[in-house]
């Protein structure tokens, strides 16, 4: 900013700034949208797979593709909301933490049981409430 320049102009020069910002960093909101779907569209998929090998093991490259694509997606994006840092380490956390214990639960109490993708929706609900938070601001 131009050291001349009025403190209107400037202000609103910052205020013009910040919402680019907010704007541009709605991305973690689809980031999130899109993790929180691929979670429960796996947890189907392998459901349906009903332990044939080459089907798990085609859906588990699938989703590793799917999950790579994201995190370079995310590494290409040039900006990053000074408020959503703090949300990023423990949405991760709990996600996570949701998709192992359904993982257990899966192979445990529900094994066999019909319906078992409907754990996918579990871990997918902090990424709905962290897509809510970013794509409301």
């Amino acid at each position: 900013m131009d050291e001349g320049m009025p403190a209107s102009a400037a202000l609103a020069e910052m205020d013009r700034v910040a919402q680019a910002v907010r704007h541009r960093s709605r991305w973690y909101g689809r980031f999130l949208l899109a993790l929180g779907a691929g979670t429960v569209v796996y947890y189907a998929g392998i459901e349906a797979a009903d332990r044939r090998l080459p089907a798990v093991i085609g859906l588990m490259l699938c989703w590793l593709g799917f999950v790579l694509a994201l995190v370079l997606w995310a590494e290409r994006q040039p900006v990053w909301a000074r408020d959503l840092r703090p949300w990023r380490w423990p949405l991760f956390a709990l996600y996570f933490a949701t998709v192992s214990g359904t993982v257990a639960l899966s192979a445990t109490v529900w094994a066999g049981q019909p319906g078992r993708w409907v754990l996918g929706v579990i871990p997918a609900v902090p990424c709905a409430v962290g897509a809510w938070v970013v794509l409301r601001r």
